[in-house]
């Protein structure tokens, strides 16, 4: 019997420790713990992906910031641009680049001259940022589909499409946006020869320019009027316009501006004998 009680002892115990085991409070511990280390590596995973995501964003968004920033230069470098901006978007799912870059390609294929191919990026720009609910996208792709449509002496869709973005640039009150497309349907009736409906979008965006303190917008608001009164052989009343427009084009050293502007203050003084 000295030999036996050890053995049931050890026996006993080792049922105890079977039974404490499987007692509903240390299931509860373990199944927690399972809980609380597939949550850390869930967390782990999500935080690595997210990494990786803002990382490929900020890629997108650097190729399509070089895109805008060549298209002051080279028209066909920031096309390229545009396009490895927009395969970044894409591959990565970067919804909000992807847009951005199907506008930098349609600015950029207008000034190329191929204006179909623009006003199809226009339109899935569009599209994407009617998605994204952004406004302010939105007007910029139907401004840049009616210059497309401006230059393709589509003048009726032209109108129509600045004064719809018209509408959503005064919506978010971006006056510059307002200005612009503003300006450029006196030029669409600049080109149909409606000479009082032009001077009447040009003095628009010239107040909208005024309003905002916009140097930019007033001084070629002024000009493009300038050009509507020496259309007309309102040689004095341009040079009134071309003058101001030059003094602030100057300041600005607007080299564009201050040529067109010095080129028919030229004409204006030969006309007027004034040389």
């Amino acid at each position: 019997m000295k030999f036996v009680l050890p053995h049931l002892f050890k026996l006993t115990f080792k049922r105890r420790s079977l039974s404490k085991l499987k007692s509903p409070k240390n299931t509860y511990l373990r199944k927690m713990r399972f809980w609380f280390l597939l949550i850390f590596i869930l967390s782990s995973l999500i935080g690595n992906s997210q990494d990786k995501k803002e990382k490929a964003h900020a890629e997108c968004q650097e190729l399509n910031k070089e895109a805008s920033n060549a298209f002051q230069i080279d028209f066909i470098e920031s096309k390229s641009l545009a396009f490895e901006a927009l395969n970044c978007a894409i591959l990565n799912n970067d919804l909000i680049t992807k847009p951005q870059a199907q506008l930098n390609i349609s600015k950029s294929y207008t000034y190329l001259s191929r204006f179909d191919s623009s006003i199809f990026y226009a339109e899935a720009a569009l599209t994407s940022f009617e998605l994204l609910k952004d406004t302010l996208g939105q007007a910029k792709s139907i401004q840049t589909k009616a210059t497309a449509l401006l230059n393709m002496a589509n003048y009726a869709e032209a109108v129509a499409n600045y004064e719809l973005a018209i509408k959503l640039y005064k919506k978010i009150e971006n006056h510059d946006g307002e200005a612009g497309c503003t300006m450029n349907t006196g030029l669409v009736y600049s080109y149909l020869g409606d000479y009082d409906m032009a001077s009447h979008y040009y003095f628009k965006a010239l107040n909208i320019g005024e309003k905002a303190r916009n140097p930019k917008n007033i001084s070629y608001a002024q000009n493009n009027i300038g050009n509507v009164y020496f259309t007309q052989g309102k040689y004095k009343k341009a040079k009134e316009f071309y003058s101001t427009s030059l003094a602030t084009g100057r300041e600005m050293k607007d080299q564009i501006l201050i040529s067109d502007c010095e080129y028919y203050l030229g004409l204006i003084y030969l006309e007027l004998n004034q040389l």
